[in-house]
């Protein structure tokens, strides 16, 4: 939504001494406190507040966003780096490992015989075992996957093996082995570690 100039210069700039910030002369700011006021509704101490600074590029330019009520209990209960023991380097043998059970999991558990179980649980090992040679982490070999979209895929063969055994009819078995995979492969994910710490996932 486009803000008002006039609008937004009759708020804004009555509380910049008093805040010590010069948001007439700072675009980015300028814009995120308009919002904040004129849109939230805030009091202009409490939008300084919520207007948060990011760095948009690598050359250390940033941009001034509405940081809400929301966000910030994201923030402290997302699982930061910190609370995720598993490595890159782990991740990565475990994604291996992961694919030859997943892969070999009708014939061990005895479900091979059903045709739709069988064939998902072998497609979804097949296609986790090529992405895992195509992601940028010590163990790929091609290695042009970045690493955070890797994770993005394994949480939809997560969802997916959690969903399909519902969805098509199957064993008892076959569904309950597929539906560990999937909570096994979502667990692993969001244990792992990020490759940009500060950026909850």
């Amino acid at each position: 939504m486009r803000i008002n100039p006039s609008a937004a210069l009759s708020v804004i700039p009555t509380f910049d001494d008093e805040l010590g910030i010069d948001s007439v002369n700072d675009p980015n700011l300028f814009t995120c406190l308009s919002r904040a006021v004129l849109e939230a509704g805030l009091r202009p101490v409490t939008a300084i507040e919520r207007c948060d600074r990011e760095s948009v590029d690598g050359g250390g330019s940033a941009q001034w966003k509405i940081k809400t009520k929301s966000t910030e209990r994201f923030m402290q209960i997302a699982l930061t780096n910190d609370h995720r023991p598993i490595t890159v380097w782990a991740h990565g043998l475990l994604d291996y490992g992961y694919g030859l059970l997943l892969m070999l999991a009708p014939w061990m558990f005895q479900f091979s015989a059903e045709a739709i179980p069988m064939e998902f649980a072998v497609s979804v090992a097949a296609m986790a075992l090529m992405w895992s040679v195509v992601t940028d982490y010590p163990l790929g070999l091609a290695r042009w996957l970045p690493f955070r979209a890797h994770l993005w895929l394994d949480v939809i063969a997560g969802a997916a093996l959690l969903l399909v055994p519902w969805i098509f009819p199957m064993s008892q078995k076959a569904r309950l082995v597929l539906m560990l995979f999937g909570v096994v492969a979502l667990a692993v994910t969001a244990l792992t570690k990020r490759p940009h710490p500060r950026m909850p996932s």
